[in-house]
């Protein structure tokens, strides 16, 4: 059983390995990003929002992403693609934070300065996008979801243990370091990165997704749905050609009305392929006009999805139209995982700069004593000792602790026992301020860490498995990769709030201290939220699929 056990886990870990990856540069990089903004002459405005773009990003471009993989029908497979493709773009990324310095001399510094900005808010939207995929294969490939996604969590934790120790070590003395220390952790990183994303590839065994129909809605202007039939290949229609419904229809194209049709052979809203073309077959006459017909089709359909039916969906996305489509258990879980990501993201935030300032009382700012500048860097030093234990726990009780936990006693009281712990742990800051009482204290925060990055999403792949139980009656049944990406919205959002409102508490309360106090409100709240959430009879909690 043993070997077996083994084989499980390295298999599970490997399939892991670009969100590790993703993890690992997320903390490495972001610990120099700011320094390499502010020497860049970027202005405390322009560093907030530059920081502040790549979540925003997140937010939008996400539940795309996992409405997009979960309709892929490439040859890789579903989720695939989308890893190789956000993984070119946060490679690129890491290249052009790493080479940017250099183009100062060449470029000059407006050009330098542009590169950084966009490297940085790619940097930040890649290295999130990148775990909506990898959650999905998750739940794709592995039978046991509970300790898969438990494995997930572990790959997170380990990549942001790592991810501080190659930033924290020195490498201006080695030969990777000859062009300076940032360079030579960005080149690093992207070294890691590259090997974890190619060995992921080549792992996940992905079979493609079978093409369930060889016709495309058109429109859906009444009950009676046109379904327009082309001799081409994968070629992606969306949308209407105008508001009233009307078709870009290009000569001797063969329409068919979907009453002609069996019932339910093609479902409402599906953007479907078009069957496969035998090319050789045509002449150059029909291939050209054929070329053509697409080319026209595609523009057509284009400046549809550009002047009508994104300002729709942008129209119905500030009337929470998306919000309130979404099936009741699933909205649940969402609220659950804002409020916990809100109480873990300002933890993050501010922990280094409240042991700084609070617990070792120093100061930061230049007009400060010498005395209390070394005071503070003092007590940043002993929070990134603290992250670091955050990071360890979290990944030992993940892989160790949590999924047997769950197993045995649902997920509830596994998502009861992280934010409860939090919550407990948290004010106890305030009241111990020796270094093994904040390393304590910072040890069962992890616990916190390791359940939100695990149990809400084996929660979402149960609700995908269980549709007819969990989704009835809901005017819209996402598939796993929306499910999700509502989840990692979840996330993204609590940053873009705490970003609104955190600043302006820290200054109203005249102490970072304030932030304690809204990170236990919001794990308290996230613990009354966890009541609500549907969760499995403890039968079913093992083994989530057959």
């Amino acid at each position: 059983m043993a070997p077996v056990a083994g084989r499980r886990l390295c298999w599970t870990l490997s399939l892991n390995l670009v969100a590790f990856g993703a993890h690992l540069c997320a903390c490495g990089c972001f610990v120099y990003l700011p320094p390499l903004l502010r020497r860049a002459e970027f202005s405390e405005q322009a560093r907030a929002a530059v920081l502040g773009l790549g979540p925003l990003l997140c937010v939008l471009g996400v539940p795309l992403v996992g409405s997009w993989s979960d309709a892929c029908t490439s040859r890789l497979g579903r989720r695939r693609p989308f890893l190789l493709g956000i993984g070119a773009l946060l490679a690129l990324s890491l290249a052009g934070v790493a080479y940017g310095e250099s183009l100062r001399n060449v470029m000059g510094a407006n050009a330098h300065r542009a590169i950084l900005a966009t490297s940085t808010v790619l940097l930040d939207f890649a290295s999130q996008a990148l775990l909506n995929p990898c959650q999905a294969l998750v739940c794709d490939l592995v039978p046991d979801v509970d300790f898969g996604f438990a494995v997930y969590s572990f790959a997170l934790s380990l990549g942001g243990v790592l991810g501080y120790l190659l930033s924290g070590l020195d490498w201006t003395n080695t030969a990777l370091g000859q062009a300076g220390q940032e360079r030579a952790v960005f080149l690093l990183l992207l070294s890691v990165f590259t090997a974890c994303l190619a060995l992921n590839l080549l792992v996940a065994g992905e079979k493609p997704a079978a093409r369930t129909d060889e016709y495309v809605v058109l429109s859906q202007a009444n009950d009676h749905d046109v379904l327009v039939e082309r001799p081409m290949d994968r070629l992606l229609v969306v949308g209407a050609c105008d508001a009233n419904g009307g078709l870009c229809l290009t000569p001797d194209v063969p329409v068919r009305k979907k009453s002609q049709e069996s019932p339910g052979r093609h479902p409402n809203g599906l953007v479907q392929h078009l069957r496969k073309t035998h090319w050789h077959k045509m002449s150059t006459k029909d291939v050209v006009r054929t070329a053509l017909s697409a080319a026209l089709l595609f523009v057509c359909n284009a400046f549809c999805n550009v002047f009508i039916t994104f300002p729709s969906w942008l129209a119905s996305c500030l009337r929470l139209g998306v919000l309130t489509s979404v099936p009741g258990p699933l909205r649940t879980l969402f609220v659950f995982q804002l409020l916990a990501w809100m109480a873990v993201m300002s933890h993050y935030v501010y922990f280094t700069d409240f042991t700084g300032e609070v617990l070792f009382h120093g100061r930061p700012e230049q007009t400060a004593s010498p005395a209390d500048r070394l005071l503070y860097d003092r007590g940043v030093r002993a929070g990134s000792w603290g992250l670091l234990v955050h990071c360890v726990a979290s990944s030992v009780y993940s892989l160790c602790f949590q999924w047997r936990l769950t197993a045995r006693l649902g997920q509830r009281v596994g998502l009861y026992t992280a934010m409860g712990s939090f919550a407990l742990a948290l004010p106890g800051l305030l009241l111990f301020t020796n270094v093994g009482a904040l390393l304590t204290l910072s040890a069962i925060t992890g616990l916190a860490s390791a359940a939100l990055d695990s149990i809400p999403y084996v929660l979402a792949c149960f609700y995908c498995a269980n549709k007819q139980d969990y989704f009835e009656g809901a005017k819209h049944q996402p598939g796993v990769g929306q499910c999700l990406a509502v989840l990692d919205t979840a996330e993204y959002l609590a940053q873009v709030l705490l970003s609104m409102f955190m600043g302006y508490t820290i200054y109203a309360t005249g102490t970072v201290a304030s932030y304690v106090c809204v990170s236990t409100f919001c794990a308290v709240a996230a613990c009354y939220a966890c009541s609500r959430v549907a969760c499995p009879p403890r039968t079913k909690n093992v083994g989530l699929y057959p």
